[in-house]
């Protein structure tokens, strides 16, 4: 669960393309393995920052590549001991997302997707990452439409 929030955003007049500068905040609640023993409520808050570039419905594409980088607190929310043994105090994590999206009739409510993420870790003990593959099909709900 959280929230990114655009902190400031240009794009030039009728021009397809947008570049957002983003603030993140993440609270995460996730099963936790530390020295072979599972801790199955491990809590964390991840704040950062990023910034991302957007490319919409150009011939009924769109393309959005978002990079950010996130501090995940995990000692400040958890009392058992083996968070105690963790190297660093605030866990570095650079993320990256690519999306490619096709609108079909040129409605703007609704897409297919394909999408990339990336995470990895910044810290200095290993280079562990994690890649996840998305393939989809995304709608608005409700009665607001979006304007083209």
């Amino acid at each position: 669960m959280g929230i990114e929030a655009n902190m400031l955003s240009f794009s030039y007049k009728n021009n397809p393309l947008k570049l957002n500068i983003r603030g993140l905040a993440d609270y995460q609640i996730t099963g936790l393995q530390v020295n072979d023993t599972m801790t199955s409520t491990a809590k964390s808050l991840a704040l950062g920052f990023g910034w991302g570039i957007e490319l919409k419905r150009y011939n009924n594409f769109s393309f959005v590549y978002k990079m950010d980088w996130t501090w995940h607190n995990f000692k400040d929310f958890n009392t058992f001991e083996s968070i105690s043994d963790f190297p660093e105090e605030r866990i570095p994590v650079f993320h990256n997302q690519a999306e490619i999206s096709y609108h079909p009739n040129k409605n703007p409510n609704q897409a297919i997707f394909v999408r990339l993420n990336t995470y990895g870790y910044m810290g200095n003990s290993d280079n562990s990452a994690f890649y996840q593959f998305q393939f989809g099909y995304k709608f608005s709900l409700g009665s607001r439409a979006i304007t083209k």
